[in-house]
């Protein structure tokens, strides 16, 4: 299934002495957006004019966040919550309380978030390895909750889909579900072969997909879900996008081949994988070992050199109040001159 837009992907080998061809780490940069939101459209062949202001709640990026957010706030709703009241609120707590402690703490939920208040996102990190030839593979995939099928747990993984140009699906949600769903898997046909790949490599039994429409054409933030719909994430990829477990699996192994294979001579250190933006092509850049380690403390700099200067470019206020004091402080303090910020750890 082609992706429109391009991405990228870094790609770490390192060596390692329990394995001769060594290890393979894939992952996502922090501030990479194409691999994390949600898109919108990409695989349509007419899509409405781009708005004039990058403002405007239908330009391509804001669409985006928006179906980005949806979806989170979709895996949350549909969630069983307490029937309500004292008692059933207590009984809900001892069975989360039960519940959790079956599973470790969410790796990405600190201390200080859960003092102030704060709760961990619902989502269940679930680490599979599975053998795909002479490659042992090890990921962290993502459920969202489980349904109880006679008797027996069956778990699951939630998308939305998103309407944003008209307010059609109202009326066909009850009849129409299938047609709603045929011009989704034109439209957005990767985004749903994702949604599959995502739910298979999960282990997930169910994919379940909301249908969400705006309350306004005008605004981006109310939403109504207007009905739900589940599928067997094998049959879905199969049947109504025509894709193959057994070729997705082949991306992979040809991944490990490129990387892994002895004869292919790649060399330990870290690599990107772009999508080019132009052509259905994967190209391979090496990089040096501490790329893109070190942008949040860049950002970080930056913040602290801004604090120092005001609008107009010049010392801030607790900088020249710092440097009068300095000067008076300093027989030659005539002659000084403001110097800039301080380099980090200066006092």
């Amino acid at each position: 299934m082609q992706q429109v837009y391009s991405w990228d992907l870094v790609a770490h080998k390192v060596e390692s002495e329990q394995f001769p061809g060594g290890l393979l780490f894939l992952y996502a940069r922090d501030d990479e957006i194409a691999l994390k939101t949600m898109t919108v459209n990409e695989t349509a062949t007419d899509m409405p004019p781009m708005p004039d202001s990058e403002d405007d709640v239908n330009h391509p990026r804001n669409l985006e966040l928006e179906a980005t957010a949806i979806n989170q706030n979709f895996s949350h709703q549909i969630l069983k919550r307490p029937a309500g009241g004292t008692a059933a609120a207590a009984a809900a707590a001892a069975a989360a309380a039960t519940t959790r402690k079956t599973f470790q703490p969410n790796p990405f939920f600190d201390a200080e978030e859960e003092e102030e208040g704060l709760e961990p996102a619902t989502v269940a990190y679930r680490y599979r390895r599975f053998q795909l030839g002479a490659y042992r593979l090890v990921a962290r995939t993502e459920l969202q909750g489980y349904v109880m099928r006679g008797g027996k747990e069956e778990y699951i993984t939630s998308f939305a889909l998103n309407e944003w140009e008209t307010q059609r699906w109202r009326q066909k949600i009850d009849m129409q579900k299938g047609s709603i769903i045929a011009t989704e898997l034109k439209n957005n046909s990767y985004k749903l072969a994702k949604w599959a790949a995502q739910s298979i490599l999960a282990g997930a039994d169910l994919m379940k997909v909301g249908f969400v429409s705006r309350v306004s054409q005008a605004s981006a933030i109310d939403h109504l879900i207007l009905g739900t719909t589940q599928y067997k994430p094998v049959e879905f990829a199969e049947r109504m996008l025509n894709l193959k477990v057994t070729n997705m699996w082949g991306i992979v192994k040809w991944l490990c081949d490129k990387f892994l294979a002895p004869e292919n001579n790649m060399e330990p250190g870290k690599y990107v994988l772009l999508k080019d933006p132009n052509k259905a092509t994967l190209r391979v850049f090496a990089v040096p070992l501490d790329a893109f380690e070190g942008d949040e403390d860049e950002d970080e700099d930056e913040d602290e050199e801004d604090d120092e200067y005001d609008e107009d470019g010049g010392p801030g206020a607790a900088a020249a109040a710092e440097e009068e004091d300095d000067e008076g402080a300093d027989a030659g303090g005539s002659n000084r001159h403001f110097s800039g910020p301080p380099q980090p750890g200066a006092k």
